[in-house]
């Protein structure tokens, strides 16, 4: 098992929880929508697929597989509360839970940043600190597509 400096482990869990919620989110999200044969549907299961790659990323840098039952409930309650919600209520809420989870990922990315790589294999410390950057650029473009749905772009 890979030993991360204790900082830098309860931030990569913190992300790890958030994303096994977020997936919660959009699968109930886009299962609602293919049900009412929603337009946007497409968005959802598009950011669903990235969330789940960000999952296992999560899931090997900590080398972790175990699901958390209680954050994929939380998630798919959470997702479906939002799918009854109109339409733009519903863009606002994943503009904030994106720009949230692009903070937990910088945070994240920075708690790395700031110890030294002596303390980990190069590669991994290297591989993690691009996967972490990757992941808080695609989060903020996730939030960015939220912004431009709700401008009708």
């Amino acid at each position: 098992m890979k030993q991360w400096p204790i900082s830098v482990e309860k931030a990569l869990r913190a992300a790890l929880a958030a994303e096994r919620q977020a997936i919660g989110i959009y699968e109930s999200q886009v299962k609602q929508f293919q049900k009412r044969k929603r337009a946007d549907c497409q968005i959802y299961e598009e950011i669903l697929k990235e969330e789940k790659q960000h999952r296992s990323e999560l899931e090997d840098a900590l080398e972790e597989a175990e699901a958390s039952v209680l954050d994929k409930v939380a998630g798919h309650s959470f997702g479906l509360f939002l799918s009854l919600l109109p339409k733009r209520w519903n863009y606002h809420m994943h503009v904030w839970a994106e720009r949230e989870a692009a903070k937990a990922y910088f945070l994240a990315w920075k708690e790395l940043k700031n110890i030294s790589g002596a303390e980990l294999s190069k590669s991994d410390f290297s591989k993690l600190k691009q996967t972490l950057w990757h992941q808080t650029k695609q989060e903020l473009s996730h939030r960015r597509r939220f912004q431009l749905a709700l401008k009708g772009k």
